[in-house]
């Protein structure tokens, strides 16, 4: 029996001593697979806000045939993260890394970075030559065992003394202390393809290129398996099987087609032969049909759209604190980002959550008095070209003073406390509400406004400031705000209240001492942020409370006053402020929006544009900001297309309940026909006899795609299923007998439930 253990403790020790590199492509090979870069661009230097490339370089490496090369010609900070990697407990590690510098003198912070509930860090910081240079250190993990996952940041250009340069990249390892063999595995393997492929039609072939290259001393013949897996499913859609033969150093590709319908996918690749070491890199892509990009800007108060909260996380200091503007660019320029957008069918970006405001008072007057709008103008500029409405927050939450908000420093020395604290303000910010002076707010709205003359169509003042100022002081700020704007540009709108029911925020309690004292009178367009009903089935119902909002208007508004829900970022359950919380599905998307349109609701702007981008590299992580580090469009962004697409600028029409469980709103756009039905519980399933007629109408997924099915027979479970009644030809009208509007509802009206 002892020796057994020793002959087990021996193999053991033998395994640790010929572990592999822990860190995917680390000598980019594979060109840039497995990391991802994140330039944070300088507005004031970078006037185009020109991303530069990240490339494999084969000019310059120390091994193999290339190394990573990040172009550099503003000093500008940026971050690189690799794939996501698993590390024990209470072990050491060595990291060691090759790299050089067209800036002598340069420094690069590299962290081993973990986030869960909190950041695990463990770095050093190296000064650079110009010549290709080896760099290490050691660490030893937190013994808490909840921290698996990490990822290497390496951060380059934090300082302000930075100059420009190059930066080179090559043999990144990280090993157990113990390991006498840093190599990587034998065989490495990643998936190349578009990030969004435009499809001509309902389904279409879409290529890949599979990447392979192996490190090992001999040739290899690796069976491979290859699954294209649809990601809001998680349906394998395909699977294919080859063998390749690889010589010792070599790199092959090979492309394959698959014909897709719209949806998103990833797609995966492993070795069959367990004894040939293995890593990969998954591919994903994004299906949506090919469209004209829009020739015009909506008009925000006749077309209801999708729209988004965003930004481009633009900052005025770096990461350390030194003054260095700054705007986040993940993987791509925000021109390409915006034109993504464009392609989702974003149609309004409301400008909050996304780094500092570009119309924030501290963007645009950063010293007293001084008022400069180059940034808004750059920013304002791409969502124009991309055709997007520009909703700002004047004030946003400023009144709050908080590490990086809040007033800017000389306009905080001139704001009043407010002391006491109003009884609606929140815990939170509690003794750290500051009132600015009347006339300081008042001249930060008219250049706003004027600035954005002709341009800008809506301004929506303050964000939730029921969680922190009194109806009265809040009437005063609004009722200054509205005066001036309308001076400043007369055709300008003016949304209002932006009352919330997250953080225990109470609607009611603050709308109606607003409206008692003629709080409609500064408002064109009352705005809300649904926390507390974010369902039909909550137990605040979404549409009780879109009725209770009417009913108050109506009795204190002197006209009509149009509702805008402009954020609501957890659009399902009763969690508050969790990663849970804050994930949703396509279904989860569509239901909100679609039930916005169906009560009346003029926009519908929900969710956070970082939201309908995926995560391959750093899934594990429990920080949005970190983990969705590339633009990658999701079943989210697949979505919000299809919405987009089948009802931008329609109205409500109808609203029909099919028993407690089942709901169907109608909606008109040009004459046109489209019910949406679901269930309101997220386990139900479902099934009705609907008596259309032959081909008189289409069904549709909830990411667009045409259903084929039995047009008597509706299946429903969690996700909403669109009916369009089709619009025949004039040919057909002769011969056969057609489908009115009114039969149409009449139909579902009298569907049958058979399950």
């Amino acid at each position: 029996m002892k020796l057994c253990i020793f002959l087990l403790l021996s193999l053991c020790a033998i395994s640790s001593l010929t572990a592999e590199n822990l860190i995917f492509n680390g000598s980019f090979e594979l060109d840039k697979a497995g990391f991802a870069d994140v330039k944070y661009l300088n507005p004031d230097t970078n006037k185009e806000l020109n991303y530069g490339k990240v490339f494999a370089d084969q000019n310059s490496f120390i091994s193999g045939k290339a190394s990573l090369c990040i172009s550099d010609s503003f000093a500008e900070e940026m971050h690189i993260y690799s794939k996501e990697f698993k590390l024990e407990a209470e072990n050491s590690y060595k990291l060691t890394l090759w790299m050089k510098s067209q800036a002598k003198g340069n420094k690069v912070h590299i962290i081993v970075l973990s986030v869960g509930r909190e950041w695990k860090a463990y770095k050093e910081t190296f000064v650079l030559s110009e010549d290709w240079k080896e760099y290490s250190f050691n660490f030893k993990t937190d013994p808490d065992k909840s921290y698996e996952f990490y990822t290497i940041l390496i951060q380059y250009n934090r300082e302000t003394d930075a100059s420009p340069g190059n930066l080179w990249l090559d043999n990144l390892s990280l090993n157990d202390v113990n390991t006498t063999n840093s190599n990587a595995p034998d065989i490495e393997a990643s998936i190349e393809t578009e990030k969004l492929h435009k499809l001509d039609g309902d389904k279409a072939p879409v290529t890949f290129t599979l990447r392979t290259i192996n490190n090992s001393p001999k040739s290899l013949e690796v069976p491979l398996k290859i699954e294209l897996i649809e990601d809001y499913t998680g349906k394998i859609i395909s699977a294919l099987k080859l063998s390749q033969k690889i010589n010792s150093g070599d790199a092959t590709s090979h492309k394959f087609a698959v014909p897709l319908q719209y949806g998103a996918y990833r797609i995966k690749v492993e070795s069959e032969d367990k004894s040939i070491s293995f890593n990969s890199m998954d591919g994903f892509t994004a299906c949506i049909p090919y469209s004209d990009a829009p020739s015009e800007m909506v008009d925000m108060d006749k077309t209801f759209a999708v729209g988004l909260n965003y930004g481009f996380g633009m900052r005025l200091k770096g990461m350390v604190s030194p003054e260095k503007p700054a705007v986040e660019a993940k993987g791509t320029s925000p021109d390409e980002s915006l034109a993504l957008f464009q392609d989702m069918g974003c149609r309004i970006i409301r400008d909050w959550d996304g780094g500092l405001p570009a119309l924030s008072l501290g963007n645009i007057q950063q010293k007293e008095g001084v008022y400069d709008f180059s940034r808004a103008e750059t920013l304002l500029n791409l969502y124009e070209k991309h055709k997007i409405r520009l909703l700002p927050v004047l004030g946003g939450a400023d009144f709050i003073k908080s590490k990086g908000n809040g007033w800017p420093e000389w306009l905080m020395k001139q704001s009043r406390k407010q002391e006491p604290d109003a009884p609606n303000v929140m815990k939170q910010a509690r003794g750290l509400v500051y009132h600015p002076p009347f006339e300081i707010w008042k001249e930060y709205i008219r250049q706003a406004a004027a600035f954005g003359k002709g341009r800008i169509s809506h301004y929506e003042i303050m964000n939730e400031p029921n969680l922190y100022l009194s109806p009265e002081d809040y009437l005063k700020y609004l009722s200054c705000a509205y005066t001036e704007i309308k001076k400043a540009d007369t055709e300008a709108k003016v949304v209002a209240f932006c009352v919330t029911g997250d953080l225990g925020g109470r609607i009611t309690e603050f709308m109606t001492p607003c409206l008692e004292k003629g709080g409609l009178d500064y408002a064109d367009i009352l705005s809300f942020h649904p926390y507390n009903a974010r369902e039909l089935s909550s137990p605040v119902s979404s549409d009780a409370q879109i009725k209770s909002l009417r009913d108050m208007m109506q009795k204190y508004a002197k006209r009509e006053v149009p509702v805008w829900n402009t954020e609501l970022y957890y659009l399902h359950g009763l969690e508050h402020d969790t990663q849970n919380a804050a994930a949703y599905d396509p279904h989860h998307a569509a239901k909100r929006f679609l039930t916005d349109l169906g009560e009346g609701v003029k926009q519908s702007i929900d969710v956070p544009g970082g939201s309908v981008w995926t995560s391959i590299l750093l899934p594990h992580f429990q920080n949005d900001g970190v983990k969705r580090c590339q633009h990658l469009p999701s079943s989210n962004f697949v979505v919000y297309n299809a919405l987009s697409r089948l009802f931008e600028g329609s109205r409500p029409f109808e609203k029909v309940k099919l028993g407690e469980k089942t709901i169907a709103y109608v909606y008109e756009r040009n004459n046109e026909y489209t019910a949406a039905i679901w269930n309101l519980g997220e386990d139900l399933e479902t099934s009705f006899r609907l008596k259309f007629p032959e081909n008189s109408v289409d069904y549709y997924d909830v990411l667009g795609n045409k259903i084929t099915t039995n047009t008597e027979i509706l299946n429903l479970s969690k996700a909403p299923v669109y009916i369009r009644l089709k619009k025949p030809s004039f040919l057909y009208r002769l011969i056969s007998k057609t489908m009115s509007q009114e039969d149409f509802i009449r139909t579902i009206r009298n569907a049958e439930k058979i399950k």
